[in-house]
């Protein structure tokens, strides 16, 4: 709102001054008339290097089934980031200004991983695997300076069959 007018909603003579009205009036607000539009894009690709560093445990192992549990922290590099332009077109406008909102991602981030693996051995050879992972930032991915962004965390599962050579 960027003002009021007061708006007649009817009138009433004046029983103190013949030949006068008393009006009823009522504030209205008036709002912006100015257009205003949001875009919103999911086009932005990082692609970042990852060093795990994990310790691990067999933690059983009876026949042909085994498990481990894996732990350690993983350090990410930003290599390369694709952000989008933002454009605005409309040939009946002016456009006064564009901003752009998207906070800046950081360079560098560490995150904690955690998994437990399970191996059940087919054969001499062959086998299965299934991964339940938990993956937890220990720092937002954005570099803001208020800090009431929440950690990101991941949970993933990670199978399939395996051949040793």
């Amino acid at each position: 709102s960027i003002g009021y007018y007061n708006e007649v909603g009817g009138f009433v003579p004046d029983p103190d001054n013949p030949g006068s009205v008393i009006f009823e009036t009522n504030p209205v607000e008036v709002y912006d008339s100015v257009q205003h539009n949001l875009h919103q894009q999911t086009q932005n690709h990082y692609s970042y290097l990852q060093f795990p560093v994990m310790i691990g445990y067999q933690a059983v192992e009876r026949g042909l089934f085994s498990a481990y549990i894996k732990a350690g922290p993983s350090f990410s590099f930003l290599l390369n980031k694709q952000e989008q332009n933002l454009n605005f077109y409309n040939p009946d406008a002016t456009v006064n200004q564009i901003e752009n909102y998207t906070p800046t991602r950081m360079n560098t981030s560490i995150q904690v991983l955690v998994s437990v693996r399970f191996k059940f051995q087919l054969s001499e050879k062959l086998g299965i695997l299934a991964e339940p992972t938990y993956r937890y930032y220990l720092k937002s991915v954005y570099d803001t300076q208020d800090n009431t962004l929440k950690n990101p965390y991941g949970i993933g599962v990670r199978c399939g069959m395996y051949f040793d050579l």
